[in-house]
């Protein structure tokens, strides 16, 4: 088998543009978006279409840290990749476009490992029209992968600071899988909650609902990839509001609550990783949207101290967490 210093920089190049180009992606790009000039060169060409707006998002994962080998084939590495930043484009409401990808790889890894990390990615993207157009390869003794994902829409996109007081927040399904997958990965019981760790694996972009909050009118939105309550406290402190969250109402695996998990409830509202929207809106717009999903309106936005989140139990007192999510500076486990 070989390695990745067998093939050298330019070969695996050429291993990854042949596998981009023997895919179906080159021709599902968006309309109006025309690709002159991808994989291979110093940079990449093209024309944008005429979308009124575009937004761009980068996100890494780092062996050690954000995955590893014991839990993680690499094509899962890879389609998570590709869902992190799709999530992050869906929680604009906007629409992906093209990637560029950063790999950095140690020399004796076999180059299966890239050639398996791109199915992933590719299988990930076979959903949505966007076009992977270059990146960069560079020598690294702990193994990283870079994307990042340009995005388009036509109506100014969803963000954090537009949460109003009076407004309902709700997400858009179930909280707390990912964390329990983990979590089972790293307890050896996949067989038994194969449902859960693929939720970690291979968690879905809410791309469709991202356009639909955002065409429906829709002003304020958040990927849960932190956990709920350190990513509502990022919309409550950009929108310089209070919000209150009533633990009971937040929707969890049925597959969680019929085993009876510890702590469930921190894992459901700190866990992260589960990819789902957190939004904000009026509550008969919010309902509406809601109807025969598995979303939920979990709580209200207040005035009160920016960022500041208070869970309230289902009698109605307040609710204390020593974790709130995931910090990628902190030091904590």
């Amino acid at each position: 088998m070989s390695k990745l210093e067998d093939v050298g920089e330019f070969g695996l190049i050429n291993i990854i543009r042949q596998k981009i180009e023997n895919s179906h992606l080159k021709n599902q790009l968006p309309m109006g978006f025309e690709l002159l000039l991808g994989v291979g060169d110093d940079a990449a060409i093209w024309k944008p279409s005429k979308a009124d707006y575009q937004v761009h998002t980068t996100d890494t994962l780092v062996e050690g840290i954000h995955f590893s080998r014991d839990t993680f084939a690499w094509q899962d590495v890879g389609w998570k990749l590709a869902a992190a930043n799709l999530s992050d484009i869906a929680a604009m409401g906007a629409d992906p476009v093209s990637a560029l990808i950063t790999l950095g790889l140690a020399t004796d890894l076999d180059v299966s490992m890239v050639d398996e990390l791109y199915d992933g990615i590719l299988e990930c993207f076979s959903e949505y029209p966007t076009q992977i157009i270059g990146g960069d390869i560079v020598k690294s003794d702990q193994v990283f992968i870079t994307m990042s994902i340009l995005g388009q829409s036509n109506t100014f996109p969803l963000r954090r600071n537009a949460a109003q007081v009076g407004d309902v927040v709700a997400v858009t399904g179930n909280l707390g899988s990912s964390a329990a997958g983990l979590a089972i990965l790293r307890s050896q019981d996949k067989d038994i909650f194969q449902e859960l760790v693929d939720v970690h694996l291979r968690p879905i972009p809410q791309i469709t609902m991202g356009r639909l909050l955002l065409n429906s009118g829709i002003k304020c939105a958040i990927d849960i990839s932190d956990g709920l309550l350190a990513d509502l406290s990022k919309v409550g402190y950009e929108s310089g509001v209070e919000i209150h969250i009533h633990a009971g109402c937040v929707p969890v695996s049925k597959r969680i609550l019929e085993t009876n998990w510890p702590d469930y409830m921190e894992l459901v509202l700190s866990g992260g990783e589960d990819y789902q929207l957190a939004f904000t809106g009026e509550e008969e717009l919010v309902r509406a949207l809601l109807k025969n999903s598995a979303g939920a309106i979990i709580g209200e936005v207040k005035k009160g101290k920016p960022g500041h989140l208070k869970v309230l139990s289902e009698i109605g007192t307040e609710m204390h967490f020593d974790k709130t999510g995931w910090d990628h500076l902190s030091t904590q486990k």
